[in-house]
């Protein structure tokens, strides 16, 4: 206004109500927007953000960084993306490591961000178009991606995806996104000196997260972070889950063949001898891959590191046939020249001399007996 005092940062028609109340002359509406884009430019990211009106524990919305982290791992160097989940009413914020941005990874996020919160949900889960979520969307019209919508089901959470080209309908996440880059930035905080897991690592960063942002200063005050407005008004708002659902996904059916082993990403796992030759379906999860056979679980293998080079097996006793397992318990016990020479002498005297001359053979020939 003329009196010199400071522009509203909002709409003209509401600078034209407060200007009505205050009874002096208005500025015009093409040199309000200058006045008001000159006040913008001279304002830093830290001292403003989108606000918007919410409900505690309603809904939370999720953002990707577009920054890169190198984390030390006991697999080597992985980079990683950040998975940002901030909630619009209190903006409390958790964070976690993705080698990916798919929606295996953000599932895991979200599953260890529901544990972290006390199993506690909002009811809605607001994010952008990223192919992990959604597969189409075109005006009002979208597909949301089954796999990443079962999981939400599971856990009693509505998605919904932001409006093509519209982030303010998710500003608390670009914010807080902001926010975690500048945090990891300007503190220098890297996370490729000591060795961890990834998930040891976005345990870290939620460490630094509530110290540096959680229970900082929010809108300047001291007292009300957002740890504060978080614990007192939105975790008693979110509802209570039981279980927190494993991510899964079908990759394939296939028949089982002869080796009764199914090949998935280089590395190849067994399946009950008796399927030989029947349909199965191949599901992975997180930690996990798991066969099925008409919808019930025949069996379950840790999930091999997709890094690995050269193909590999997974072979549990329980699902060779009778004539393999025999041929296993005997290879378990010789483990040293001195159990083959024994279990070679209750046989026989010929057998025994064999294996004899060719251990001492392999052993003048420094080969591994």
């Amino acid at each position: 206004d003329k009196d010199g005092e400071t522009t509203h940062l909002c709409s003209f028609e509401k600078y034209l109500e407060i200007v009505k109340e205050k009874n002096v002359e208005a500025l015009s509406m093409g040199y309000f927007y200058r006045r008001l884009e000159r006040e913008l430019r001279g304002i830093t990211p830290d001292d403003y953000y989108l606000l918007q009106e919410f409900k505690y524990g309603e809904q939370l919305q999720a953002d990707f960084t577009g920054d890169k982290y190198q984390l030390n791992t006991y697999r080597g160097m992985v980079s990683c993306w950040i998975f940002v989940l901030c909630f619009p009413a209190s903006y409390y914020c958790y964070a976690g490591f993705v080698t990916s941005q798919s929606t295996e990874e953000s599932c895991r996020v979200i599953g260890n961000a529901v544990r972290y919160f006390g199993n506690r949900v909002p009811r809605i889960l607001v994010s952008d178009n990223a192919k992990a979520f959604v597969n189409y969307h075109k005006g009002g019209s979208y597909i949301v991606n089954e796999s990443f919508e079962n999981y939400l089901t599971e856990l009693g959470i509505c998605f919904i995806p932001t409006p093509v080209r519209a982030p303010q309908a998710k500003s608390s996440a670009e914010h807080s996104v902001n926010m975690v880059q500048r945090m990891l930035k300007n503190r220098n905080i890297r996370f490729n000196g000591t060795q961890n897991t990834i998930e040891g690592h976005s345990v870290t960063l939620q460490k630094y997260i509530e110290t540096y942002i959680n229970q900082a200063p929010f809108r300047r005050d001291t007292q009300k972070t957002r740890k504060y407005l978080f614990d007192t008004y939105e975790r008693t708002k979110l509802r209570m889950v039981t279980s927190i659902p494993e991510y899964i996904t079908k990759v394939k059916s296939v028949v089982v063949p002869r080796s009764y082993h199914i090949k998935l990403n280089n590395h190849s796992y067994s399946v009950p001898y008796v399927y030989i030759r029947k349909y199965v379906d191949v599901y992975l999860l997180n930690d996990y891959v798991i066969i099925k056979h008409e919808g019930r679980i025949i069996a379950r293998h840790i999930r091999a590191e997709e890094s690995d080079s050269g193909s590999r097996i997974t072979t549990l006793m329980e699902h060779m046939p009778p004539e393999h397992k025999s041929i296993k318990v005997s290879e378990s016990y010789l483990i040293s020249p001195d159990d083959i020479l024994h279990y070679a002498s209750g046989l026989d005297e010929k057998i025994y001399r064999f294996c004899e001359k060719r251990l001492d053979y392999a052993k003048r020939n420094t080969e591994l007996y």
